[in-house]
């Protein structure tokens, strides 16, 4: 499974016209994990998926499957089971499998069972766009979010916005302000915004108000 993967996010690079350097640059991953990943001696994390697949202008079903599509309205995916297959451990210290069809069409969630590891050393953390559900099904787990660790037991759930993460918007301010990289970024919230050197207000399609570090331009 997890060369198919790196053999997907290989052809996509290609596809795009984007060399290994440059894929680093855009996502923040190190040059050897890419190179691993796609070389099918490790396996990305959910998150690296998400982030690789964006960069590339794919849907993460993409990478992980193909992306093929199947037309059912309705699936379902039985106890012990994943539609994909289960992805070998990630330098999170976790695996994971698919608990729906990817690719099915009218999906919007990309939901999967994650599989902990507690014998292995706590992964980096990995900050990307999008929103989380989680629910710990057994044993416990510590989560990392915005800087603070909460514990998670079992039969807890939360519901997270992994946009807000303070992680990827350093990330990104790092780009622009150590590799001169221009990121244009669209947000509701005014926090996130607020990293912007400069921020451009639309209402109802008409730019509102257009200002650089704090002066109307």
């Amino acid at each position: 499974m997890r060369r198919y993967v790196g053999e997907r996010i290989q052809k996509l690079r290609d596809a795009q016209g984007l060399t290994q350097q440059e894929v680093c640059k855009l996502t923040g991953i190190e040059l050897a994990r890419l190179q691993a990943y796609e070389e099918g001696s490790a396996v990305p994390p959910v998150g690296v998926v998400i982030m690789i697949s964006r960069v590339l202008g794919s849907k993460i079903e993409g990478l992980l499957h193909g992306g093929g599509t199947t037309s059912e309205a309705l699936t379902i995916c039985r106890a012990g089971k994943s539609h994909v297959g289960q992805r070998g451990n990630t330098e999170q210290g976790y695996s994971y499998g698919s608990l729906t069809r990817p690719g099915t069409v009218g999906h919007i969630m990309e939901p999967f069972m994650l599989t902990f590891d507690p014998e292995l050393p706590k992964g980096p953390p990995i900050a990307h766009d999008g929103q989380e559900f989680l629910y710990v099904v057994s044993g416990a787990i510590e989560l990392l979010y915005d800087g603070r660790e909460y514990d998670l037991q079992q039969g807890d759930s939360v519901y997270l916005d992994s946009s807000r993460s303070r992680e990827i918007m350093e990330l990104l301010t790092s780009f622009n302000r150590d590799q001169n990289i221009t990121v244009i970024m669209v947000t509701h919230e005014p926090d996130m915004a607020a990293y912007a050197k400069r921020q451009i207000h639309f209402l109802d399609g008409r730019v509102e108000s257009d200002a650089q570090n704090g002066v109307t331009v």
